[in-house]
């Protein structure tokens, strides 16, 4: 008789893993940047001239360590980073300047679970949002799982809106938020985890290059298409990445549901081609949605473990001619892996019991004309559009003649 915990849920057997080896000391050139090992003698002073030529000390607001004094401070924590057992340190180095211009370390390093980090990232201004950058987080990653790794992390501080966002333009996973995970320059630090999977990096390295030819970029330097769009639709494009949900579930928002709501409202705004949508707007519709004497509410349907996968924002809208009030959805979402599954339709029900509860006879909404397959979906409870035409008036520019 075999023993009762055989039968308990263990996770996939992997009897063919080798463990990869440690990586070696990374040298890597790309068209827009250059990655070598970080070295005191060749970097320090260089890279304290990058930070000071522009305004630097933000940038070290999130970091355990910094702003340093000068070359020869930041020299030493450059020696005590290369001293670490588990990491690999690199400087990135511009290919039209020759100047080194940031620092990155493949951290945490550990080969028999296949698992490393990204972090002790860095940038001089003349790097933060450039192509270079980009180029440099994709050899890294081209590089840890052309070696064999598994899982590729990124930690950040959780009130680092910047990287945040950084981490899903790259194509990361949000995990969640470790509370009180450590103490940070005599503060709490709450750490927001992210990841990337051996499975997940096929689709993606094909954004990361789509984005990364010089057909993506006009002459004047402009990316055509962001890679936060291309990113989200590799990973929406993964295998088997539709999904069902046996008896879909809707429900008010809740405040344990903002970072599972943040990722539905990030990928709304990627539809509506807002990709890089900023933290602080983001911020201020979870507050309204939060707030008792908001209007706006929010609804969500969730999956068999009570993960949101879907939202829905409506408020009360005045009817002057009908003197009642009716719904107004203004937003309404659903992850692309579960599109097909009833969680639209779970949405709507939830939206038309709503309705029913507030006394509203009608419920009305806009979408964009080029959402066909939304449209076809709306059609099927309205029997078609309304005779109505939306005008959009940007009053602050506004000029008026006549």
């Amino acid at each position: 008789m075999q023993p009762r915990f055989l039968h308990s849920p263990l996770g996939a057997a992997l009897p063919d893993w080798q463990p990869p080896r440690f990586p070696e000391p990374v040298q890597m050139t790309g068209r827009y940047v250059r990655l070598e090992p970080l070295d005191v003698g060749r970097h320090a002073e260089a890279l304290m001239a990058a930070y000071r030529a522009g305004d630097d000390a933000p940038g070290w607001t999130y970091l355990d360590y910094g702003p340093f004094a000068d070359g020869a401070d930041y020299a030493r924590w450059i020696a005590r980073a290369n001293a670490e057992h588990d990491a690999r340190y690199v400087a990135l180095i511009g290919r039209a300047s020759g100047q080194a211009l940031g620092v990155a370390g493949l951290i945490r390093i550990r080969p028999d679970d296949g698992v490393l980090e990204i972090g002790h990232i860095h940038y001089a201004d003349a790097l933060k949002g450039s192509a270079a950058a980009t180029e440099a987080q994709f050899l890294l990653m081209q590089h840890v799982f052309a070696l064999g790794y598994r899982r590729y992390e990124w930690k950040c501080h959780a009130g680092n809106a910047a990287s945040r966002t950084a981490a899903a333009r790259l194509g990361f996973r949000f995990e969640g938020v470790f509370r009180q995970h450590r103490i940070a320059k005599g503060r709490n630090r709450d750490t927001a985890w992210f990841s990337m999977l051996d499975h997940e990096w096929p689709a993606l390295e094909a954004a990361f290059r789509a984005w990364l030819s010089p057909d993506n970029f006009d002459q004047h330097g402009r990316q055509r298409e962001r890679l936060s769009r291309l990113t989200m639709r590799a990973r929406n494009a993964e295998p088997g990445g539709k999904k069902t949900i046996e008896t879909p579930t809707v429900r008010w928002l809740r405040a344990d549901d903002a970072e599972a709501w943040r990722g539905l409202f990030q990928g709304y705004a990627a539809f509506y081609d807002k990709p890089d949508i900023d933290s602080a707007t983001i911020d201020t519709v979870w507050r309204w949605l939060g707030d008792p004497a908001h209007p706006l509410e929010g609804l969500v349907v969730v999956d068999e473990h009570d993960g949101p996968v879907g939202l829905a924002h409506i408020r009360a809208c005045p009817q002057t001619l009908g003197g009642t009030d009716i719904g107004f959805l203004d937003d309404l979402y659903v992850a692309a892996a579960y599109r097909g599954s009833g969680a639209a339709d779970a949405l709507f029900a939830g939206i038309r019991q709503c309705a029913t509860d507030r006394g509203w006879p009608a419920v009305r909404w806009l979408t964009q004309h080029f959402n066909a397959r939304g449209r076809g979906f709306y059609d099927r409870y309205t029997g078609g559009p309304s005779d109505f035409i939306a005008y959009h008036w940007p009053v602050a520019d506004a000029q008026c003649d006549g």
